[in-house]
């Protein structure tokens, strides 16, 4: 193969390249959640987000486990992980990482700091971490009103599909 041709197929193959990049960076503009939903189906993980809740449903056996992995690809927010069986919610703000189960209706409430994320703290060990803040689902703490506002989440909403 002469220089010439060599030099056309190259910059054709960095054409493709750039278009390629250039319509992911697009599909990126356009939902802002795609990067999200990459990670979290990359870990086989199919979600939706509904009023700024993310929705795990599936037939997984253990809804924490699941519902801790993709809130910590997320980085922070809300997520409702659910089988036919049990529903556990985790809100996750700044320090305050908040979680209620379907099957034990109370709100569980950890301080959590870098590096620790919700995977570490939920999975791994046998039965919940301990909390010293430990709260019926009503009236909701101050701590998970609070991050709720900060999310934007409907924690009248929330609940109900909780149960």
């Amino acid at each position: 193969m002469d220089v010439l041709a060599r030099v056309g197929a190259s910059t054709a193959k960095v054409s493709v390249e750039v278009e390629n990049v250039t319509e992911s960076a697009s599909t990126t503009a356009d939902d802002p959640d795609a990067e999200v939903l990459d990670a979290l189906e990359a870990e086989g993980i199919s979600a939706q987000r509904i009023d700024g809740v993310w929705v795990v449903d599936g037939e997984f056996r253990k809804p924490l486990k699941v519902a801790a992995r993709a809130i910590t690809l997320i980085g922070r927010g809300c997520v409702l992980a659910r089988n036919s069986a049990q529903s556990i919610v985790l809100i996750w703000h700044g320090t305050t990482l908040a979680m209620a189960d379907s099957k034990i209706p109370r709100w569980r409430v950890y301080t959590i700091n870098a590096p620790v994320t919700p995977q570490m703290k939920f999975v791994g060990a046998e039965g919940l971490p301990p909390t010293r803040e430990n709260h019926p689902l009503a009236p909701v703490p101050e701590r998970v009103r609070e991050a709720a506002a900060e999310l934007g989440v409907d924690l009248p909403k929330l609940l109900l599909a909780l149960r």
